[in-house]
């Protein structure tokens, strides 16, 4: 990239990376989340006269085995972590990058928080989007 002088880096972290959860055992993974947007912050000013764009998509609660690792593999308390809502997919964050990605040159997506619609900050969850949404 910095031989072309221009180039597309996406760094995955977290919404967690701005605002840790209180679920113990976790500061390291918040603690790294963290670290990687200050990194990008500087690296996308270190990359200040190239067109080399730096960008954060931070995904909020996808249904992955982290979230069910985190409560100790307990399907009971994964599914009311999940209750009453519907957590992302993997290919929501998949055309997420592929939408900071087809931006024209002159468009830099710095950050984009990509959660699931029930996901209103970090801690508030709409409980009740599932019903409300049944199909």
């Amino acid at each position: 990239m910095m031989a072309q002088k221009q180039g597309v880096i996406v760094n995955v972290t977290s919404v967690t990376g701005l605002e840790a959860p209180p679920f113990p055992g976790e500061a390291v993974y918040h603690m790294a989340k963290a670290a990687q947007e200050g990194f990008s912050n500087s690296l996308r000013n270190e990359l200040c006269g190239t067109n080399i764009k730096v960008v954060v998509v931070r995904p909020g609660v996808v249904a992955t085995n982290f979230h069910e690792q985190r409560v100790g593999f307990d399907k009971n308390m994964y599914s009311q972590f999940i209750e009453g809502y519907e957590p992302l997919v993997s290919e929501d964050i998949a055309d997420a990058i592929s939408w900071v990605l087809e931006k024209p040159e002159r468009v830099m997506i710095k950050a984009v928080d990509v959660v699931p619609t029930a996901q209103r900050s970090l801690s508030v969850f709409d409980r009740e989007w599932s019903a409300r949404n049944a199909k």
